[in-house]
C-alpha cells in the first residue's frame, strides 16, 4: 500500500517539476497560473490533470483539440513515480534520497528542454552531500576521489568546448556517491550508453545527464544491496 502510495507521490511530482522546467522562466505563471493545453491554450480540469491515468484516459490527445499531446508527459511522471518506488525499496524510504533523485530528475528533464543546467540544483546537491556527510557519512572520499576531482576540474577549464560544464559538476557529485571500484563502471556506462544514442540519433550533441544519472542508479542500488 505505502508503495503505491510512494509512486503516485513520485508520478505527481514529476508533472509537477517538468511544469517547473517549462515555466522555469516565467516562475509568476508557474506559482499562480493554470495549466493549459500545448496546442490550443485552454484551461486544464482537474480531469485532464491526474498522472498517467488522463493521457490514456484520453488516448494521448487533448479533448477539446484533438491535438496528440507531448509523451514526454507521462513518460516523466510515470519515469519519477517509479524512482520513488526504487527509493522506498532499496534506500529505506530515506527523505535524503527522495530528494537527491528529485534533484537529479530535475536536472535531466532541463538538459533534455535546453540542454542547459541552472546552477542552482548543482549548489542543492552540493548542500545535501554536504548534510549527507557529517550526518550519515555515506560519501567515499579518497585520495584516489581527489585525484579524479583534480582531473574533472582541468577539464572544466580548459575542455569545456567537448564536454558541458554542467556535466563536469555533476560526474564530481556522483563520483564521492561511489566507492573508487564502481567509478570506472559509473564512466563506462555513462559513455557507452551516449555513445549508442549518437550512433542510432546520427546526432553529435546530446543531453548528457541522463545517461549520468542511467548509469549512476543501477551502481547506487547495488551499494544497497
Amino acid at each position: 500500500m505505502w508503495l503505491v502510495l510512494v509512486f503516485v507521490a513520485g508520478c505527481f511530482l514529476g508533472s509537477l517539476e517538468l511544469c517547473l522546467v517549462h515555466r522555469w522562466n516565467h516562475l509568476f505563471s508557474f506559482f499562480l497560473g493554470r495549466s493549459v493545453c500545448d496546442c490550443c491554450g485552454r484551461h486544464l480540469s482537474w480531469r485532464e490533470l491526474i498522472p498517467i491515468f488522463s493521457y490514456l484516459y484520453y488516448r494521448g490527445t487533448c479533448p477539446d483539440c484533438k491535438q496528440i499531446i507531448n509523451p514526454i508527459y507521462p513518460l516523466s511522471e510515470l519515469t519519477l513515480g517509479l524512482i520513488f518506488s526504487i527509493v522506498y525499496i532499496y534506500f529505506n524510504n530515506s527523505l535524503y534520497y527522495y530528494l537527491f533523485y528529485s534533484i537529479l530528475f530535475l536536472m535531466i528533464c532541463f538538459d533534455l528542454s535546453y540542454q542547459y543546467i541552472p546552477d542552482l540544483f548543482q549548489i542543492g546537491l552540493f548542500i545535501l552531500l554536504f548534510y549527507n556527510y557529517f550526518t550519515f557519512r555515506l560519501l567515499f572520499i579518497s585520495y584516489q576521489h581527489f585525484f579524479i576531482l583534480f582531473i574533472l576540474t582541468i577539464l572544466y577549464f580548459f575542455f569545456t568546448n567537448y564536454i558541458g560544464g554542467a556535466d563536469l559538476k555533476l560526474i564530481g557529485i556522483l563520483c564521492v556517491c561511489l566507492p573508487f571500484e564502481f567509478i570506472p563502471y559509473f564512466f563506462f556506462l555513462a559513455a557507452s550508453s551516449g555513445l549508442c544514442c549518437c550512433l542510432i540519433t546520427k546526432v553529435r550533441q546530446i543531453p548528457f545527464v541522463p545517461f549520468l544519472v542511467l548509469a549512476f542508479l543501477p551502481l547506487h542500488i547495488l551499494l544497497q544491496i
